[in-house]
């Protein structure tokens, strides 16, 4: 066994340490940046959303304005409860 082996050891080990936490700080940034960029994406993807269900409301809406106010629904119901039944 060689004289300078347990400092070669704890040099090792120490540099291995120094390695690991640039690694974690690495790791940390990447997760700051992940988190970030998943904030972005979820915030315009329901931006686009909410515009959509928008649109899609409205022409519900028109759908159903028309129905009732030009339709025939009354005058068909009108005639189903007092001629049929």
């Amino acid at each position: 066994m060689n004289a300078n082996e347990p400092f070669c050891q704890i040099y090792r080990i120490n540099k291995l340490n120094k390695n690991m936490n640039r690694m974690s700080l690495i790791m940390k940034d990447l997760k700051s940046i992940f988190s970030v960029l998943v904030s972005v994406f979820l915030t315009f993807s329901l931006s686009g959303q909410d515009k959509a269900q928008n649109e899609d409301a409205l022409f519900i809406k028109k759908i159903f304005d028309h129905s009732l106010n030009e339709g025939k629904a009354y005058d068909w119901l009108y005639s189903l409860s007092t001629r049929i039944g």
